[in-house]
């Protein structure tokens, strides 16, 4: 076939048959003295993600090797200053639990040595090793927000596992590289089926957009933004992410954007991440599930939607043996949207949320429909975040493309996203009264009291009208 020429071209030697692209098979690279075979798929070798394999895995466990060495000859410089480091946080940290134990163990969990049933550990969240080569003050790391309560079981296996939240009280401690770090390697770890190609080069005319992470098969890039290198006064313009986004959408990749912040509720955006690869298995059919309006979704929303909750007017719900599935909710034209909220039989689609656990299959085609047989409405619209978004689920519903909106901005407070609306200038002389000065811009403000700004990558906005 054209595609055996090819490797043979290449200098693979083809030791089983060519059986497919995707399929694995027995090749040796003729071009490697080692004259060593290993299994890999043509495709990998063709995107230039294979290579010689052995010799390959020979290197990782010599640089391995070499890292344990120089590791282990630096752990014995700080040998003494350790221990001393563990001792004094041991102390500090009894000292914690006995004032917040109510905070730290608020289910009174037994306390036991390692192999006793039903024993917990009270934990560090960030080691006390770790702590102490990154420099954190022994009583930061025995703090109360660093400790947590986990059976003698996972704290004897969770060096296995990546590490997702940093708590606030470490977060000063942690460099940038480290952030991104532990944000790919928690990806990358928690779905190892996936070929992720690191560094995925688009291009937009002459402008080169670097993808740090992206899955072929699903079309989807990932990026992970820390805010010290993401706001307006470092990036220097306020649409680099609109750009890049407009660059994949024409290559057909939907990259998706994850702010420092979203990944403190780190659970939910693997979750949200793992359906976008296509990955989730756990299929609910709509037509099974009962749809009904409900009163409050908040906790749903909390726990399956990126934005959270909402102040909606009609919350509809789907219920899959009487357990809620999937949620949409409604609400009236907004003023800080600059919008009429007088005009009648206008709607927005606040909210569109499944349950992360599974695939609920033409759930959102029903709550839809339950909405325009049951409410007096001329005309939905609906806003398709680009930072996560391509709108493919909107045109699936029928709805009308009608554009991108400008960017949006929001205030970096307590290392958190906090919309523009609650600083606005006409505001600030009330929340800042001694710094605020009238002549200057709301921006020019907020600098000055050392709050910088993020920016979005803007909205589709579609809209269906009752013809």
């Amino acid at each position: 076939t054209k595609n055996e020429t090819r490797l043979h071209d290449m200098g693979y030697e083809l030791i089983e048959p060519y059986i497919g692209l995707k399929k694995k098979i027995m090749v040796r690279n003729t071009n490697c003295e080692c004259g060593r075979s290993w299994k890999t798929t043509p495709e990998r070798i063709f995107s230039g993600r294979s290579f010689c394999k052995p010799c390959n895995d020979d290197k990782k466990r010599t640089r391995f090797t070499e890292h344990n060495k120089v590791r282990h000859e630096e752990s014995l410089k700080h040998l003494d200053a350790l221990s001393a480091y563990r001792k004094h946080t041991r102390v500090l940290t009894e000292q914690t639990y006995r004032l917040h134990s109510n905070v730290i163990n608020p289910d009174n969990h037994p306390r036991g040595r390692s192999g006793i049933d039903g024993a917990y550990h009270l934990d560090h969240i960030y080691s006390v090793q770790y702590c102490f080569y990154h420099g954190v003050p022994p009583e930061i790391c025995a703090h109360k927000d660093n400790l947590q309560m986990i059976p003698w079981k996972v704290n004897a296996t969770k060096w296995k596992i990546p590490t997702f939240v940093i708590p606030d009280i470490i977060k000063p401690f942690v460099s940038t590289n480290e952030k991104y770090s532990l944000f790919y390697k928690a990806v990358t770890d928690t779905f190892p089926t996936v070929g992720f190609i690191k560094n995925h080069i688009i291009h937009d005319g002459e402008a080169p957009y670097s993808i740090p992470l992206y899955d072929d098969n699903s079309k989807t890039g990932i990026m992970f933004l820390a805010f010290d290198d993401f706001v307006e006064q470092k990036l220097g313009t306020k649409s680099y992410l609109r750009k890049m986004k407009e660059a994949a959408l024409k290559h057909d990749v939907n990259i998706i954007f994850v702010y420092e912040d979203e990944w403190n509720n780190s659970e939910l955006v693997l979750k949200k991440l793992k359906h976008q690869l296509k990955l989730s298995t756990n299929r609910i059919f709509a037509r099974k599930c009962v749809i009904r309006e409900v009163d409050t979704v908040s906790d749903f929303l909390n726990t399956h939607h990126i934005q959270g909750s909402d102040t909606s007017h009609i919350k509809l719900g789907a219920f899959y043996n009487d357990k809620l599935v999937a949620v949409m909710t409604f609400t009236k034209p907004r003023k800080f949207m600059n919008k009429d909220t007088k005009v009648k039989g206008v709607w927005e689609l606040s909210r569109f949320a499944s349950d992360t656990n599974h695939i609920v299959v033409g759930i959102a085609s029903r709550l839809l429909a339950y909405f325009k047989r049951n409410y007096d409405w001329q005309e939905i619209y609906s806003y398709a975040d680009m930072r996560w978004s391509n709108g493919n689920t909107y045109n699936q519903l029928g709805f009308e493309y009608a554009g991108v909106t400008s960017q949006n901005y929001h205030y970096i407070v307590d290392n958190k996203r906090k919309h523009r609306w609650g600083y606005r200038k006409n505001v600030l002389g009330t929340l800042f009264p001694e710094q605020f000065d009238s002549n200057k811009t709301e921006y020019q403000n907020m600098l000055d009291m050392g709050y910088d700004r993020v920016w979005d990558c803007g909205h589709f906005k579609y809209v269906i009208t009752n013809k």
